[in-house]
């Protein structure tokens, strides 16, 4: 059946408008206004992560580079050898000076507070969530239930959440290798992708299971792709580290504006594009695999048990 002009222009209208809604769901200012006006508890972890992020992770790597490097230039390289045309007139040496202080700067200081960060960020995310969720009546559990769901979590559900994740992102960064069309390949993903993170709390204290998350994504589409879209760009133009920093530091709004956004699905009559996009198709199966062959190798390699010799057969002693 040929597709008409007309039908092609109104799905495409429809796609447009729900990428517009979640996109402004993301920037809800006044919705997150009023969770954080309402909750003391989450007024201190966002606090909290805007001083752990903001200021001690982002702020060191900013006074570093603009601060503490350029003076260090100037006590290595005289004024007399100064650059003055460019970088190709740097000494050697500052080269090797900047490269050896850099390269300890990252390991003593980076690299540890990325790894704190990491572990409370994690902690604050949750409460987050699990706070906003109370507040507009969103949760399914109560705390009790929640802990107990978290002690009680397969490990290997965990891992293929973990490993989905990955290769999903992975999957972005190989198309953005392709010509043209690559960064934008990888702009897509990457909006769905923190759609992903930013909701999968909320949909955890629901009660929800990892299919029907990412289900969830497929279907809605279009208006993830506009929800994930502001947080990607505050993070898409930077380098790791701060790109990092950045995603830390407003990820607490992000989930706070997803507990109260309404997913939107494309008009059933809108038949010129599909209902639903299996974006995690290639990256669940690839999970699933490296999954199987992970407890495949574990089982392997676990040491196997103590030979024991078999207890010889009992014998009645002889009557006397």
């Amino acid at each position: 059946m040929p597709l008409e002009p007309a039908a092609f222009g109104a799905a495409c209208k429809d796609f447009l408008m729900l990428w517009m809604k979640g996109a402004q769901d993301a920037l809800s200012l006044p919705k997150a206004a009023r969770v954080v006006a309402r909750s003391p508890a989450v007024r201190r972890l966002a606090l909290n992560c805007a001083l752990l992020n903001g200021v001690l992770f982002l702020g060191s790597i900013a006074a570093f580079h603009a601060l503490l490097l350029p003076a260090l230039h100037a006590l290595v390289v005289p004024p007399a050898s100064s650059p003055a045309d460019g970088p190709a007139d740097t000494p050697l040496h500052w080269h090797i000076v900047s490269a050896l202080v850099l390269g300890v700067y990252y390991l003593l200081w980076v690299y540890p507070l990325y790894v704190i960060s990491f572990l409370f960020n994690s902690i604050w995310y949750d409460e987050i969530a699990l706070e906003t969720s109370r507040l507009v009546g969103a949760s399914k559990t109560s705390q009790k239930d929640v802990n107990i769901k978290q002690l009680l979590r397969s490990a290997s559900d965990e891992l293929l959440r973990l490993a989905i994740n990955f290769a999903f992102l992975a999957q972005g960064c190989v198309l953005r290798l392709l010509p043209v069309v690559g960064p934008v390949f990888h702009f897509l993903m990457l909006s769905w992708l923190y759609s992903l993170y930013c909701f999968e709390s909320i949909w955890g204290l629901r009660g929800w299971g990892l299919h029907a998350r990412l289900l969830q994504l497929e279907r809605h589409y279009a208006y993830f792709l506009g929800f994930g879209t502001p947080f990607a760009l505050l993070c898409i133009f930077f380098p790791y580290f701060l790109s990092y920093g950045m995603f830390a530091l407003f990820f607490p709004f992000f989930v706070v504006v997803a507990s109260q956004a309404t997913p939107v699905r494309l008009r059933e009559d809108a038949t010129a594009l599909p209902p639903s996009l299996p974006l995690f198709a290639t990256s669940t199966h690839l999970a699933s695999v490296v999954v199987r062959l992970a407890a495949l190798l574990s089982r392997r390699l676990r040491p196997p048990p103590p030979h024991t010799a078999p207890l010889p057969p009992y014998t009645r002693a002889p009557a006397r």
